[in-house]
């Protein structure tokens, strides 16, 4: 994330894919991310973030008013 974040200055957010893993440790399904739209949002979708694999920039974080 580090590099992506160093290389890429306008990119503030990153949020990798869900992706279901076996027993194993094997990856056996990689879920897609719907694409997000306003209408959606306000309709009650996409209200959750990805937690595992979702990185932002801390100048976001702190004007989201959490800093």
């Amino acid at each position: 994330m580090g590099s992506i974040f160093r290389e890429l200055r306008d990119v503030e957010w990153i949020t990798g894919r869900p992706t279901k893993i076996s027993a194993t440790g094997m990856t056996i399904d990689v879920l897609p991310i719907p694409r997000w739209s306003r209408g959606r949002f306000l309709a009650g979708a996409n209200k959750y973030i990805q937690q595992e694999s979702t990185f932002w920039r801390r100048s976001l974080w702190e004007r989201a008013g959490e800093g």
